[in-house]
């Protein structure tokens, strides 16, 4: 018997898998932003539910300004769960500047969803720009989170910024935004409205579509459950984030 605890998960699986419907997907998924600004949470979010559908996923670590708090760092644990991970080969990966595989470019044209996790900021796009024209050639999904709560990304003015600064170090159109206000255990519900608010306003003035609004799963469960009344705000869609990428202090005692 399934306790309350357990269902309420299997109910946010479910209606991550239903919102993932609701937009058509590049076989090829980027997503950039802020450092510190939940790019590899999403990333994995999004990769695992694609997992769960029964489709075929690579994640290539090509995050070349931080080697911590990123993909590297759950390698194995992805493998175990069923993802192809592509990581700079050998102690190469943890180098102040890790080499990118040469795996990366030939997984770009296959039948398999490859999830690029880049670095933080425009920097962090500097990876893509030598795929930039295969990208453009087999296609890209190309997301920007928005977390109103780092500094880089707080007023639709710097947000603009980033937008402007990683789509021409890519040479990559950015084609939907993510909005991901938290402040860790501490959200409520007013963040995540406040955060969709700054993320709306910049979906209107740079003419890019809002996706979904991030809402920590353990805070979906308690607010939004089953109820489809619920699972929106201010018109959009709240998709349940599971934590992956952990503290170091974390480990052992939040499911990963």
């Amino acid at each position: 018997m399934r306790t309350v605890d357990a269902l309420k998960r299997h109910g946010s699986a479910l209606a991550r898998k239903r919102l993932i419907g609701l937009h058509s997907w590049e076989r090829n998924l980027a997503v950039g932003g802020a450092l510190g600004s939940g790019k590899s949470e999403w990333l994995l979010n999004l990769a695992h539910t694609f997992l769960q559908m029964g489709e075929g996923v690579r994640i290539a670590d090509v995050d070349i300004t931080n080697p911590y708090f990123c993909v590297r760092e759950r390698a194995e644990a992805l493998r175990a769960e069923g993802f192809q991970v592509i990581t700079s080969p050998g102690d190469a990966r943890w180098g102040d500047a890790p080499a990118l595989s040469p795996e990366v470019p030939r997984s770009i044209g296959g039948t398999d969803r490859l999830f690029l996790d880049v670095g933080g900021d425009a920097r962090g796009g500097m990876a893509l720009t030598q795929f930039a024209p295969l990208l453009e050639k087999e296609g890209i999904t190309f997301l920007l989170v928005v977390n109103s709560f780092r500094p880089q990304t707080n007023t639709l003015q710097k947000i603009a910024v980033l937008h402007a600064d990683l789509e021409m170090v890519t040479g990559l159109r950015i084609t939907g935004l993510l909005s991901n206000a938290h402040c860790l255990g501490e959200t409520t519900m007013e963040d995540v409205a406040k955060g969709i608010d700054l993320a709306k306003e910049a979906s209107e003035t740079l003419r890019i579509p809002l996706l979904y609004a991030g809402v920590a799963e353990t805070l979906w469960c308690a607010v939004v459950g089953s109820s489809e009344e619920r699972a929106t705000l201010a018109g959009v869609p709240l998709w349940p984030l599971k934590r992956r990428i952990l503290l170091p202090w974390e480990r052992g005692v939040v499911d990963a």
